[in-house]
């Protein structure tokens, strides 16, 4: 029992220090697509909305900015057990168009080359508790450390049906709110179901599936806009695998939605 939780406070040391020292992926220096706005008040892209913005980018960016501060499940449609952890760290990496208006006005640049990219990946480190047989509770956080701007969500996830000789899956229902932090210009909250499916079919291989109602709230906060507070609802499905090896766990997640985006995940439970 020593040495395994040894093992699993190393490897939790492991993925803060990874989480710290990994940069989002976000920089993009290919060719001249579109102008931005350059300010140098950060190392990176960050958060500030410009008078350009419309009512209808704002909400697009609610809609699609949303679904990159969902707080996204990426495992299988079980529970932890009563007093069981769960230390993980994700990625989610995202395929949007930084051409668009949704994301050019609401964010400005250190140089005049330095897109936010048409792939944007963030990390972040997850915490999963079992509070009871059934429910586990979750809370996750990432910041960029060279920007204005972190994310930050809490979760449930209730199991409703079990897999056993008389169940062939296991059937979960997981509520979230999750939100951006830091930016003073704009905040953005979302709201979000996850219905979830799931079965294992081989010595800890369990493939899942499921679909996510989702509702994002985005708030103008700048002295430059006037766009108003901007509303949006998507529907996401989503599938996946999950390996555990011991005390172990492997993940990966793919969405559909108009802001598609894929999920790993590496942890451990004791």
């Amino acid at each position: 029992m020593t040495t395994t939780r040894t093992a699993l406070f190393t490897l939790t040391a492991t993925l803060v220090g990874a989480l710290a020292a990994a940069a989002p992926a976000h920089a993009d220096t290919g060719p001249y697509r579109v102008d931005l706005h350059v300010d140098k008040a950060y190392d990176s892209c960050f958060f500030d909305l410009h008078p350009e913005l419309t009512e209808g980018q704002f909400q697009e960016f609610a809609a699609e900015g949303g679904q990159v501060v969902r707080f996204r499940q990426m495992s299988a449609a079980t529970t932890l057990g009563k007093g069981n952890f769960d230390v993980s760290l994700n990625y989610a990496y995202f395929f949007l168009d930084d051409e668009k208006g949704a994301w050019n006005n609401t964010m400005s640049h250190p140089e005049a080359d330095h897109y936010l990219g048409q792939e944007l990946g963030f990390p972040q480190l997850s915490l999963r508790v079992g509070v009871a047989d059934r429910v586990d509770v979750e809370a996750f956080g990432t910041v960029n450390f060279l920007s204005n701007y972190g994310f930050a969500g809490v979760a449930s996830k209730i199991a409703i049906l079990r897999q056993s000789p008389d169940m062939p899956v296991s059937l979960a229902v997981r509520p979230s709110v999750s939100g951006l932090m830091g930016p003073s210009e704009v905040q953005v909250v979302n709201l979000s179901t996850d219905i979830a499916v799931s079965r294992n079919v081989f010595r800890g291989l369990s493939p899942f599936a499921g679909v996510t109602g989702s509702m994002t709230a985005a708030i103008d906060s700048s002295d430059d806009t006037d766009v108003g507070n901007q509303a949006a609802a998507r529907t996401v499905a989503f599938a996946g695998v999950e390996y555990r090896f011991g005390h172990l766990i492997a993940a990966a997640q793919a969405e559909i939605s108009d802001l598609p985006a894929l999920g790993l995940r590496l942890g451990g439970t004791f």
